[in-house]
């Protein structure tokens, strides 16, 4: 989902969605164009979170995130706690999406947003030091963010993060 078209910049808003069973192909939207995303799933869900927006577009981070319902087929829109880009997400157990770290405004973010697909609602958290284009994996009722970039003096070449949070 999303991504950019062409060299001019414009972010896609495109959704392609697969069904295995069917083997057939569906296209929809998100809310927003936009790219550097992040997406998991988690239950029935499926979450496309932050990103960056058009060149064109005011402030250029997104905050929005898209759930997709695979049971009922719809779409519904929430909010991430900070607009963010180059963060990273994952599902973990069935009911638990956690959204974490990424970019904006000059700024490499610690918060990690995580939504409870049961209860319907958003907690927050903090990774260990901030950091962008980190990998997000679960395993069991674990969620791992691992590696990552973050510029810590003005003008530095910044640094790799070769440490995972839990």
């Amino acid at each position: 989902a999303g991504g950019t078209r062409g060299g001019g910049g414009e972010s896609s808003s495109a959704v392609d969605m697969f069904d295995p069973d069917t083997k057939l192909w569906r296209k929809a939207h998100l809310s927003e164009a936009r790219t550097m995303l992040a997406g998991c799933a988690v239950g029935p869900l499926f979450m496309f979170a932050g990103g960056t927006l058009s060149r064109t577009a005011r402030g250029r981070f997104s905050e929005r995130v898209d759930l997709y319902d695979a049971v009922t087929d719809t779409w519904t829109q929430a909010t991430l706690s900070v607009p963010r880009t180059k963060l990273a997400a994952v599902g973990v157990k069935d009911r638990w999406a956690v959204v974490a770290g990424g970019f904006s405004h000059q700024t490499y973010h610690t918060r990690v947003d995580v939504y409870d697909a049961v209860a319907m609602r958003w907690t927050r958290a903090a990774l260990s030091h901030p950091r962008q284009y980190l990998v997000a994996a679960a395993a069991g009722s674990l969620a791992f963010f691992g590696g990552g970039f973050w510029c810590h003096t003005p003008g530095c070449g910044g640094g790799y993060d070769r440490s995972a949070a839990v």
